[in-house]
């Protein structure tokens, strides 16, 4: 108990001692243009659907070669079939990020601005 308590004593007084009140931080996206959380938001999309635009190509020609090779099977053709439809889906989502982040955007910052 002693211990816990005298552990405890020298964080609390760790902060006080080296607290000061003239330390900033700074913001480390300062140099990138990046001004806000939309702005950040926005990069960080962009890189998404950077990086995603050639998986989501590769999963529709997966989803095609499922089909092709299904042959007529009925449980292989709804495997393929599934494969397309989450493809098709991630795809809208992540192209249509975009657009959702413009709106929220758009929104915040008209209800922000007296």
């Amino acid at each position: 108990m002693k211990k816990k308590l005298l552990g405890l004593f020298y964080l609390t007084s760790f902060g006080t001692v080296f607290a000061d009140e003239g330390v900033a931080i700074a913001n480390p996206l300062e140099g990138s243009g990046i001004t806000s959380i939309g702005g950040l938001l926005e990069v960080i999309i962009s890189g998404v659907t950077y990086v995603a635009i050639p998986v989501i190509v590769l999963a529709f020609i997966w989803a095609g070669f499922k089909f092709v090779s299904a042959q007529g099977n009925s449980s292989e053709i709804s495997k393929a079939r599934s494969v397309f439809l989450y493809t098709l889906a991630g795809a809208a989502i992540i192209l249509g990020s975009n657009v959702i982040l413009e709106v929220v955007v758009n929104t915040s910052d008209k209800l922000l601005t007296p």
